[in-house]
């Protein structure tokens, strides 16, 4: 990569890196001394987590102000920050894998470590800054102390975008914003170090493993790249374990031929090019090389990574995705169901599972407790009560039944339903608010049953995104998968003779307008391309292949399918061998 354009406007870079002023004599809780600083980290109590968290911010955040040579800073730094990475490992259980909207307390948790990890990186960039402000005064290239600069501003750039890049992690997987000036920061920092040639040169990061500034960065662009806010928390941190191999697949340059990300020097992360202005000192990433190794890895038998992450990852970094439709405002309120067996349940007339897929007429169920439809004592509730009525409590009196009827049976399930607000909408789906406690099932690429007016019956979808507000609501985007799905039961066939239990599933009708074919959705539990499978439905049973996958997550895999057989004998029978139909003739007998 030339840099020429990039030396000249390195002053420039320098002074656009903002800085605390250094003005502050001593330290509060420590002589800023390296073994008098070794003795106070000792010294700390490391069982209450929070008075040393307390402790610590105290010490780093003196410690940006205080006026230091940039070497000393460094080595207190090194001596500090490995108790401050320990006592976030410590506190992070009380934030990762919690609800999305997290309690006071783990907010609270959450903002210490936050704080903790930007400041540690705010001092690396003071001592970066530091060093390169004073090799700028340096004349001849082989000034006394030239090279140790060198060394230290590398190390504290490396380290500063090392945090800075953990920030991302833990913002990205609350689904957060990031707060104004970090991608600044990593965007400036890079350029400063390509600039002055420290851009590959070998650090030592651990006892065994060194890394450069320039796979530090990519790795940064990888993460936000994917699109995290369509990926559940795990999957975002398999890809910021998995970049450090990935970004040698990378290409980073001022050219754009071939290229799929823009690189500014502002506070926005990666962009396609159609949504970025490009302008002269632009950085351009190309990530060809990478999806093509992506996509050896989803054809193995045995991928190292889940197939749904690496088909999404080829997806967004294959080429540029656009949106096919323009959302229009709205305020509509819409019922949700969550997860692939309540959507069954709600989208099956709530009929249970078995009697759906047997065909066995539907049993009287017996009175649910009125506290779940908002009913009053002296409120009767009709004897199958729908998901409008448990939202809304929009329930008329039936009379009791005579004290001879036969006592119904009990419900295995209750599925609840909720209600959130549609903000805005398009053709191929919703953006929606959630409006209160977040259940742990509102997670992306789960099923999501919704109904948007009493007696319309339920579509289904697909959780597409989610985000998490300043006020901590969650918004959610959820793409429509159809608007008349057909629940059935689906088990794995073998020599023609069921091999599982049978799993949920959807028949989807084609729709022919936008050109998508008849498909079925299946949990995702083990099915694959040219899987044979049986589906079941109101006693009538299909055998069928499963063809190209069109669909994957993390809770369900959507496939084409090639109709085998059909007409075959009730659940209970087994299966027969009759002739080959196509998929009208299916439809028409379902």
């Amino acid at each position: 990569m030339g840099n020429a354009h990039i030396m000249t406007t390195l002053s420039d870079s320098i002074l656009g890196l903002s800085l605390p002023t250094r003005d502050r004599k001593t330290l509060s809780l420590v002589h800023h001394h390296k073994d008098a600083m070794r003795q106070w980290v000792q010294s700390l109590p490391i069982m209450n987590a929070a008075e040393s968290g307390k402790q610590l911010y105290q010490t780093i955040t003196e410690l940006s102000t205080l006026d230091i040579d940039e070497d000393l800073r460094f080595e207190l730094l090194e001596i500090i920050q490995p108790t401050i990475h320990s006592l976030i490992n410590t506190l992070e259980k009380h934030y990762q894998n919690q609800s999305l909207v997290l309690p006071k307390y783990g907010r609270r948790v959450y903002a210490l470590t936050w704080a903790l990890r930007k400041t540690l990186a705010l001092n690396y960039k003071v001592v970066a800054i530091e060093s390169l402000h004073k090799l700028q005064k340096k004349t001849g290239f082989l000034s006394w102390g030239r090279k140790n600069l060198l060394n230290l501003a590398a190390s504290a750039i490396y380290r500063a975008l090392t945090e800075l890049r953990q920030l991302l992690l833990d913002s990205f997987r609350q689904y957060e914003d990031l707060p104004t000036g970090i991608w600044a920061d990593i965007h400036k920092l890079s350029r400063v170090a390509q600039a002055q040639d420290l851009w590959d040169l070998e650090l030592k990061v651990s006892a065994t493993e060194t890394s450069t500034i320039r796979q530090s960065y990519l790795r940064a662009v990888l993460l936000a790249a994917s699109q995290p806010n369509k990926l559940r928390p795990v999957e975002i941190t398999l890809i910021e374990k998995h970049s450090q191999q990935w970004q040698s697949l990378v290409s980073l340059s001022t050219d754009i031929q071939g290229s799929l990300l823009v690189c500014n020097l502002d506070d926005n992360p990666p962009l396609y090019h159609h949504r970025a202005i490009t302008a002269y000192d632009s950085w351009y990433i190309q990530v060809s090389a990478l999806v093509t190794d992506l996509e050896k890895q989803a054809q193995a038998d045995s991928p190292v990574l889940p197939l749904s992450l690496l088909l999404h990852l080829i997806r967004v970094w294959r080429q540029p995705l656009q949106r096919d439709f323009e959302r229009t405002a709205c305020h509509k309120h819409i019922l949700l169901c969550l997860g692939l067996s309540s959507a069954h349940y709600y989208a099956g007339g709530q009929t249970e599972f078995k009697t759906l897929v047997r065909g066995e007429e539907k049993k009287d169920e017996i009175e649910q407790p009125k506290f779940l439809f908002g009913l009053d004592d002296g409120e009767i509730l009709e004897e199958q009560p729908d998901a409008w009525q448990i939202c809304y409590g929009a329930v008329s009196a039936i009379d009791e039944e005579p004290e001879d009827t036969p006592m119904p049976e009990v419900p295995k399930m209750t599925y609840m339903p909720y209600r959130a607000t549609a903000i805005n909408r398009c053709p191929a789906g919703y953006g929606l608010l959630w409006p209160d406690q977040v259940p742990d099932l509102l997670r992306v690429g789960e099923i999501i049953g919704m109904s948007e007016q009493r007696g319309q019956g339920w579509g289904i979808g697909i959780l597409h995104w989610l985000k998490q507000t300043a006020q901590q609501q969650v918004e959610l985007g959820v793409e429509l998968l159809a608007a008349q799905p057909k629940p059935c039961g689906v088990c794995l066939m073998k020599n023609g003779h069921v091999a599982s239990e049978y799993m949920r599933g959807f028949l989807i009708p084609e729709m022919r307008i936008l050109e998508r074919p008849a498909s079925i959705i299946v949990p995702n539990a083990g099915l694959v391309s040219g899987s044979t499978i049986g589906v079941s439905l109101n006693g009538q049973q299909v055998q069928m292949q499963l063809t190209h996958l069109l669909l994957a997550t993390q809770s369900i895999y959507q496939f084409e399918f090639a109709i085998i057989n059909t007409e075959l004998p009730p659940v209970d029978d087994g299966l027969g061998n009759l002739d080959e139909v196509d998929v009208d003739d299916l439809w028409a007998k379902l």
